[in-house]
């Protein structure tokens, strides 16, 4: 994309006042693909594997902004029974377990999720299923046995919350009117992040865009946009302003020229 950001006005305004409340994040995936290891019981069906659907809570109070549990994984199949694991617990950097009870035919079974980051930024993920054979005290966290393993799907998340418009605003440009929409939730774009914007110009066109910005990948769901605004100083190139509420604390003004935002998103002037 073309120039990107420019650092002019920072502004923290209330902390209390603009404080947000914590969120749950989906996620489903793409490009998963899924193994099945052979037991003694080869009547479950695991092939094909449809989807693997994520809630995680909120990563306010997480280390290095990663997300301090999984609140649920739920593994999708076509000729068996739907896996779903609730409370998978954070144990280091990028590892989380969870157990469920009676599922498909065994008593219990351990599920492993491995979250990183891949060279695209985006959130490369990988499941472990383990029959569950270990004694272990309520809540406590074992090793799996990889003798045990009878499944393991791997695939990158994909956010799939609802675009929820945050604000908009409407300036006349080069005679015609344009509309900026900007989006509550920060979005990723394979190794990009930022603001997710939509314009309106009328006899233009209307396009999709991505103002990028500096927050490492696995933060963007912690800084949310509440306001844009247009000044219109200098009529050839009026400056677009992007207000972020950085950890529901305080927030800061964004600022990129009109004409590389269009250049960004395609649309000719």
């Amino acid at each position: 994309m073309n120039k990107l950001l420019t650092m002019g006005a920072v502004l923290s305004i209330s902390f209390a006042a603009l404080n947000v409340n914590a969120e749950k994040i989906t996620f489903d995936s793409g490009n998963v693909v899924g193994s099945s290891f052979p037991t003694l019981y080869s009547k479950i069906n695991l092939e094909n594997i449809s989807s693997v659907k994520v809630i995680a809570g909120d990563s306010e109070d997480s280390i290095n902004g990663k997300f301090s549990t999984i609140e649920s994984v739920e593994l999708v199949f076509p000729y068996s029974d739907n896996l779903i694991v609730k409370g998978l617990k954070r144990i280091n950097d990028f590892e989380y377990y969870g157990t469920v009870e009676d599922a498909w035919i065994y008593k219990s079974l351990t599920v492993r999720m491995n979250i990183l980051n891949d060279s695209s930024g985006g959130d490369q993920f990988d499941i472990a299923v383990f029959i569950d054979e270990k004694d272990s005290n309520i809540g406590e966290v074992q090793e799996p046995d990889w003798e045990s393993i009878i499944y393991d799907t791997s695939g990158l998340l994909v956010d799939s919350r609802e675009r929820k418009l945050a604000d908009t605003t409407t300036v006349k440009f080069e005679d015609k009117d344009l509309t900026l929409n900007v989006y509550k939730d920060l979005k990723k774009s394979n190794s990009q992040s930022g603001i997710d914007v939509s314009i309106d110009w009328l006899g233009h066109g209307s396009a999709d865009t991505l103002f990028e910005l500096w927050y490492p990948m696995e933060e963007i769901y912690k800084h949310k946009v509440i306001a844009v605004k247009i000044t219109e100083e200098d009529p050839l190139d009026p400056k677009v302003i992007f207000t972020v509420l950085e950890n529901g604390d305080y927030s800061i003004d964004l600022e990129i020229g009109l004409v590389d935002l269009l250049g960004s998103s395609g649309l000719s002037i």
